[in-house]
């Protein structure tokens, strides 16, 4: 993988990149932080909370800021996975960090199995709506494809990291 031993996990909400981040990570040895989770912490209030307080445009602006801010302070260690959010590469300056300073990886799911979760369904910006869902996949997968260097599909957590660990051993 290069000097950069930082990787970034993008897709769309529910494809699985925190759980398959986590194993990848274990596997892997490196130490593992979820964006949503790292900025609701240090903003001291959840990510739904911080959308429909101050909006879409404020939440992207704080994202490509702790990303900036991880992958800066990451460089030192000896490897990172990152698990983005699902709109993350949507926003200009968080997809400018992920090409300059991470290593991407798409994970992709069947929305169909994703959308039967009901708890990802509640997250913004869906909040409930399938059809949504499918919208923004549609609309988002070219910023996926254009800032992902590949991509993996995730049929099963522990084998979709299994995929990412053998990928990463070819870099």
């Amino acid at each position: 993988m290069a000097d950069n031993k930082t990787l970034s996990l993008i897709g769309m909400t529910g494809c699985g990149k925190s759980t398959v981040g986590r194993i990848a990570a274990e596997m892997l040895g490196y130490r593992f932080i979820d964006l949503d989770e790292a900025i609701s912490e240090g903003e001291g209030r959840s990510i739904p909370d911080i959308f429909s307080e101050n909006g879409e445009m404020f939440f992207r602006e704080l994202e490509a800021k702790y990303l900036s801010d991880i992958a800066e302070a990451e460089v030192s260690n000896g490897g990172t996975v990152i698990a983005c959010g699902g709109g993350a590469p949507t926003y200009e300056k968080t997809r400018k960090v992920l090409k300059e300073k991470t290593y991407n990886v798409w994970i992709k799911r069947d929305p169909d199995s994703v959308t039967l979760n009901e708890e990802v369904l509640r997250r913004p910006p869906i909040y409930g709506d399938i059809n949504k869902y499918k919208e923004l996949l549609k609309t988002r997968e070219t910023v996926y494809s254009m800032t992902a260097h590949t991509e993996i599909y995730n049929e099963q957590p522990e084998k979709c990291a299994e995929e990412l660990c053998r990928l990463l051993s070819k870099i």
